[in-house]
């Protein structure tokens, strides 16, 4: 039970105020081991808080500071460099209104880009489905795939993909057939019916 009666520890050579039983806290665990009150030039002295800074230090950096003159963020970064003077430095931190794609993490081979919705939500993609996208004018259909030429799925330059469409007929009549070619020719080669009719 905590002591009502403010005084000084009773362990010798001790100053420390009174927690429990008519010793400081640190005198109190070696009451409780049963153990000699250990000198008190040995217990360890509690270090003044350290005001946190209000801002991050780093330059373009506004985040609320949260050690060492950082935020969060740029305190990692710094703490992995410490660690690794190699590491790279710190990633341009996305701002309002930035809608660039950034090109993040791969996922089986493929390389992953997180882009910034009109809502204002990230979102991740496969980047050789942006880029083929990109370069269409037109979100890919659920039936399109885009492949690699050379087989590294990390090279997503426009020259090494090539789109696929999954899409089959519905029967094998003469009927179905053509009417799924015109439905092909119509999403992909549309001047080639306009010059046959």
């Amino acid at each position: 039970m905590r002591s009502e009666t403010p005084g000084t520890c009773t362990a010798p050579d001790c100053t420390r105020p009174v927690k429990f039983r008519a010793v400081c806290g640190p005198h109190y665990t070696d009451l409780l081991a049963e153990r000699p009150f250990r000198p008190s030039h040995t217990l360890q002295v509690r270090r003044p808080a350290v005001a946190v800074p209000a801002e991050c230090r780093e330059e373009s950096c506004s985040e609320p500071g949260y050690s060492r003159e950082l935020c969060r963020y740029h305190y990692g970064v710094d703490l992995r460099r410490h660690r690794d003077p190699e590491a790279p430095g710190p990633r341009p931190r996305r701002r309002k209104g930035d809608t660039a794609p950034r090109r993040g993490a791969m996922t089986g081979g493929y390389v992953r880009l997180t882009l910034l919705g009109e809502d204002g939500r990230s979102y991740q993609i496969a980047e050789h489905r942006y880029v083929m996208e990109q370069h269409l004018g037109r979100p890919l259909a659920e039936h399109e795939n885009v492949h690699h030429l050379n087989g590294d799925r990390a090279d997503n330059r426009l020259e090494n993909l090539e789109l696929w469409n999954t899409a089959q007929p519905k029967g094998q009549r003469p009927a179905d057939k053509v009417d799924f070619a015109l439905e092909i020719l119509q999403q992909y080669a549309p001047e080639m019916l306009s010059s046959n009719s």
